[in-house]
């Protein structure tokens, strides 16, 4: 029995029915008090100077308007047999992903590539997260929004597949400038809430001050996860020479070594 009975959307307009109902009442004894002339006068004089005669005492005019105003409100009620379910709201959790994208992602010290790596944990990361809003920065000597807060695997995906160092338009490390961006995402989102996870292999000491004065007073969350091993790697640039640091070592430690 309970599959023949509908599903109603807004039931709140069953609050009108005894309104209605008083209402309806009140026009009906309005009706009948205007109808004491024929009390007043015989018979033989309705039909010439009352309107309707003998008729004005039918019911049925209010029962037509009652039955009106009643599916009315059944259809007000919105009546559905096929129950929809209601879909909560999609949990936001808002987080930005900031990618460090420097030829030092390059690095061949965890297979294939730093880069390639780091990749990788980003594409589990939306997974995971597929149903929560997330960010992507990258960063090299400017930082630069790849994806605003969005839950869009498949953009997020095909972007990422497409990302190399030769991309940046200027060369540096400047993970400071993708904290502040990533501060303005989720202002602008989440209204400042949020985490932001940094996922590279190097951070200079300019890096980490201008990153403690862009968090300073803020209660983001802001989490590192580096990418590559203490001794470093060879870097393999895209022409297939290799980059040297400063001392003209070709090997590139993660950034706890350059602290």
């Amino acid at each position: 029995m309970s599959a023949l009975w509908p599903y109603w959307f807004r039931p709140w307009w069953l609050l009108l029915l005894p309104v209605l109902g008083w209402l309806l009442w009140q026009l009906w004894h309005r009706q009948k008090r205007a109808g004491r002339w024929q009390m007043i006068l015989p018979p033989a004089f309705h039909a010439a100077l009352l309107s309707g005669g003998s008729g004005r005492d039918s019911k049925l005019p209010w029962v037509a308007l009652g039955v009106a105003w009643v599916l009315t409100i059944l259809a007000l009620l919105g009546p559905s047999w096929e129950r929809v379910e209601q879909t909560s709201q999609k949990p936001a959790d808002p987080l930005v992903v900031i990618l460090e994208l420097t030829p030092e992602m390059l690095a061949t010290d965890v297979a294939p590539n730093r880069l390639e790596q780091a990749r990788r944990k980003l594409f589990d990361l939306l997974q995971y997260r597929s149903d929560a809003q997330t960010a992507i920065v990258v960063y090299a000597g400017s930082a630069h929004t790849l994806v605003p807060l969005s839950d869009d695997l498949s953009t997020s995906g095909n972007l990422l597949d497409a990302l190399k160092p030769s991309l940046m338009p200027q060369a540096g490390h400047r993970a400071d400038l993708a904290v502040t961006k990533a501060l303005a995402l989720l202002e602008q989102g989440a209204l400042g809430d949020g985490r932001i996870l940094l996922i590279g292999s190097t951070l200079t000491e300019e890096e980490r001050q201008g990153i403690r004065r862009a968090l300073d007073g803020k209660a983001t969350q802001f989490l590192m996860l580096g990418v590559g091993t203490a001794e470093g790697a060879p870097i393999t640039r895209e022409d297939g020479s290799f980059l040297k640091d400063e001392q003209g070592a070709f090997g590139c430690p993660i950034w706890p070594s350059r602290a």
